[in-house]
């Protein structure tokens, strides 16, 4: 393949959203903005949030997942990068209170040790 045919191909460039299409789709995509998702995330649990108040179920359930939708498009590399940092901050304090727990845990438990007896003095022959 060429290298024009692996890349996308823009359609439109419109402020706030992009239509790309993509090599090997059918057909175009589109690139919304991160704070324009945000947006979107917004209005959707100000929906969700109406919805509760009325006798119809199915607007509620299709609220709540357009909200988890949009929920899960606007919070995918943040929980990478989140699931990356907790863990070195979990490794650095686990270390630690496992270092102080063992610290602490030996000084609370020790026996103390048995009188020194000292040994016997050897017989002297003259």
């Amino acid at each position: 393949m060429s290298e024009s045919l692996d890349r996308p191909v823009l359609l439109s460039a419109a402020s706030n959203q992009a239509v790309v299409q993509l090599p090997g789709r059918r057909f175009p995509g589109s690139v919304i903005q991160g704070d324009s998702l945000s947006y979107l995330y917004v209005l959707a649990c100000a929906v969700e949030n109406h919805a509760v108040d009325t006798p119809n179920d199915a607007l509620i359930e299709a609220a709540r997942e357009l909200r988890e939708l949009l929920e899960g498009l606007s919070a995918g590399p943040v929980i990478g990068i989140g699931l990356l940092f907790m863990f070195f901050v979990m490794l650095v304090v686990g270390t630690t209170f496992g270092m102080f727990g063992g610290l602490f845990g030996a000084l609370m438990f020790r026996k103390t040790p048995p009188p020194v007896i000292p040994p016997p003095i050897p017989p002297t022959v003259f």
